[in-house]
């Protein structure tokens, strides 16, 4: 695994927030892969923030169960493929207030689920994979005192999102 982190101040003043991009790839003795290449931008006086993912990722989650039926202990790995994008940009509606929009997009690929599992016969939505369009709204309280180790204040995020068939989807859901 290789990563690294940059930070630079786009707004040069004494109190201004600094901005933060990521960059990482992966590979496992599984032939599994992870890239992906992150960030946070804070504009002049933090007027905006700009929130964003652009990755690729070929690697095996877990899944346990759908509802209260399935055992607690249940647990089976899916692999999956897929390249995924999320931005959200926010704006600043008072002291330690934001606003903005969200967007996502996710194309799914199912390599291969575990025999005899839940995911196998394909019946379960989403386990044969499939693309995922989100849009949304998001508000943060954020009033963190140092955004790489806060000692002290809180960072809030709350977010709605949806997805529809009919606007690039495979899936529709609030």
């Amino acid at each position: 695994i290789l990563g690294g982190v940059y930070s630079l101040k786009l707004d040069k003043t004494e109190n201004a927030r600094p901005s933060l991009l990521r960059a990482g790839v992966g590979y496992t003795q599984n032939k599994q892969f992870i890239s992906y290449i992150s960030g946070q931008i804070y504009t002049a006086e933090r007027r905006y923030q700009l929130n964003g993912d652009l990755g690729y990722y070929d690697y095996y989650f877990p899944f346990g169960g759908i509802g209260f039926s399935t055992p607690t202990n249940y647990n089976e790995n899916y692999y999956v493929r897929f390249p995924r994008m999320r931005i959200t940009t926010l704006r600043r509606a008072g002291a330690n207030f934001y606003y903005g929009l969200k967007l996502g997009y996710d194309i799914y690929t199912i390599r291969r689920t575990e025999p005899g599992g839940l995911l196998e016969n394909g019946s379960i939505t989403g386990s044969r994979g499939g693309t995922l369009l989100q849009y949304g709204v998001q508000g943060n309280y954020d009033s963190r005192d140092n955004i790489f180790s806060a000692y002290k204040g809180w960072l809030v995020e709350t977010w709605v999102t949806a997805a529809d068939q009919a606007i690039a989807g495979s899936y529709n859901f609030v």
